[in-house]
């Protein structure tokens, strides 16, 4: 099993000051992003009842 060994917060902000720096879209749009944080409260909701 292959493991990221980079910390996930500080690869995101890299990656969007990067992306901020260079004048290119982020690569999760905040549609995304939004739905992923939406699965993640399904989850968390699972997990609490």
């Amino acid at each position: 099993v292959l493991v990221n060994k980079q910390e996930p917060l500080k690869l995101e902000l890299s990656t969007f000051l990067d992306c901020a720096a260079r004048g290119r879209e982020f690569p999760v749009s905040p549609a995304q992003a939004l739905l992923n944080m939406e699965i993640c409260e399904d989850v968390a909701r699972c997990f609490s009842t």
